[in-house]
């Protein structure tokens, strides 16, 4: 088990292992700088940029395949501390090597838990995000996990967060909220957060699940006083709607792939929800991606947040305003601390089941406000 590695002190944390379509990305975090690299099996994977290894950034990131990494259940963590990166002849400090176990996703049942909205609360969330404890087999990150972007050490958060709740172990699934959009870090985000080659959009497999992240991006229109004329998110949502429409043309690659047995959702905000002005955003846009989801890909479940809210929604209930393609989970409850109140947190705990979803909503005092299993028949029309 990882938890019992001790870490090297110039580790922050311990690893977190981010799934994608047929790839994995494993961050690692620093107390310095330092050049990273990871080795599965006899193959070696760098952090570099375009062939130059990477040390200025404390958030390290490896891509490595899949399908390696599970068949090993292991990767090596490797590192030179940088004594003086000079134009000729840098130094740096000898090789640490650290070994990590792994578990891919195989088969039902499969525990989940769902953060989102943490807004910096790390210590009551992470005491809700701990509810399976070693059992843990996938971790998935809805959003808003910093309340601002507006430098580097506000990501800390996800890492802090995933390398106590997984100890680089299972997988992890990663979308952005509008809140990692706000701030002077935000434009570098995707480069120190987990994307598909830089798109924040993109599609998962997890053994018998695929999956697919959608992002919504901001909340507001473009052109609301809030953003200072920093963002262009209707265009960008022009380009995600190409996306959409080509996993659909690539069905048979996707979620028509063989040994597909359930289709989840995720996104921080669910496109068929339209809250009231001025969140009322895309309308047409957002109607046309809850109708190709509803008549094309044909999901089983979605997993949301920004509403603040631990709620089951079902097809037609009143948080169904475009047509739901299936029934919403929305998974996460935070309360900011006031004067003479601590700060307060309610989680979501699945169990994924071939016939089935449990859902537990608990809360950071480790009481369960609720237990309800779905069957999977009735998740979708």
């Amino acid at each position: 088990m990882n938890r019992s590695i001790v870490l090297p002190e110039e580790m922050r944390c311990y690893p977190s292992v981010y799934a994608f379509r047929d790839f994995y990305r494993i961050f690692t975090c620093f107390n310095c700088h330092a050049l990273v690299w990871v080795r599965v099996g006899e193959k070696t994977y760098y952090d570099h940029s375009n062939g130059v290894l990477r040390s200025d950034s404390p958030i390290h990131s490896v891509e490595v395949p899949m399908e390696e990494l599970d068949r090993e259940g292991k990767y090596t963590v490797c590192f030179r501390k940088i004594i003086e990166r000079k134009v000729y002849f840098p130094t740096s400090e000898d090789t640490v090597e650290v070994t990590f176990s792994f578990r891919p996703i195989t088969g039902f049942p499969i525990r989940t838990y769902q953060l989102s909205d943490v807004h910096n609360l790390t210590d009551v969330a992470l005491r809700a995000g701990i509810f399976w404890g070693d059992d843990i087999d996938l971790l998935i990150f809805n959003g808003d996990l910093p309340d601002h972007c507006a430098n580097i050490e506000r990501l800390e958060v996800i890492y802090d967060l995933a390398s106590a709740i997984t100890h680089g172990e299972v997988p992890v699934i990663f979308s952005r909220g509008n809140h990692d959009l706000r701030g002077s870090f935000a434009e570098h985000f995707s480069e120190n957060t987990p994307t598909a080659h830089g798109l924040p959009y993109f599609t998962f497999r997890l053994g018998p699940i695929w999956g697919m992240v959608l992002d919504t991006g901001e909340d507001k229109p473009d052109d609301f006083d809030e953003y200072g004329y920093t963002t262009c998110f209707h265009q960008y949502r022009l380009e995600e709607d190409a996306f959409i429409r080509r996993v659909i043309e690539n069905r048979k690659e996707e979620y028509d792939a063989e040994g597909v047995e359930y289709k989840l959702i995720v996104s921080h905000s669910p496109v068929s929800f339209v809250s009231h002005p001025p969140f009322d955003i895309e309308l047409e846009l957002f109607g046309e991606w809850a109708r190709l989801l509803r008549e094309e890909i044909k999901p089983d479940l979605g997993l949301h947040g920004h509403t603040h809210r631990t709620e089951i929604s079902p097809i037609g209930g009143p948080r169904d305003h475009l047509g739901q393609a299936c029934t919403l989970v929305f998974g996460c409850k935070p309360t900011r601390p006031k004067e003479g109140v601590p700060p307060f947190f309610v989680g979501n705990a699945l169990v994924i089941d071939k016939d089935s979803v449990r859902v537990i909503f608990n809360d950071c005092d480790g009481n369960i406000l609720l237990d309800e299993t779905l069957s999977k028949e009735n998740l979708r029309p």
